[in-house]
């Protein structure tokens, strides 16, 4: 039996997802991932209009971006958004 928390579908366990910083335009965000599940993001500037899906990266200079992200392990994953030029900026993680 694994320790719980350690699979991710226990009924304590909540998400955790973050912004760590924004560099040069670039947002870090991070999560715990979770092996076999995929996870994409949206993003808004107002909590009212979102875009669906917001392109991302797991590379820190937000390179190769996409779409979505297919967990190949129980981790917590960083990836990398470039913002736009506005006040707020607010995100989404949603998770299949």
């Amino acid at each position: 039996m694994a320790p719980v928390g350690s699979n991710g579908p226990e009924a304590a366990d909540g998400l955790h997802f973050a912004i760590d910083s924004v560099t040069n335009g670039i947002a870090k965000l991070h999560f715990q991932a979770i092996t076999g599940r995929t996870y994409h993001i949206s993003a808004s500037n107002d909590l009212v209009n979102w875009t669906n899906p917001q392109a991302f990266s797991v590379n820190s200079d937000a390179s190769n971006p996409g779409y979505y992200y297919q967990a190949d392990g129980v981790k917590v994953q960083d990836i990398y958004v470039s913002v736009v030029n506005t006040p707020l900026q607010f995100f989404r993680l949603y998770v299949e």
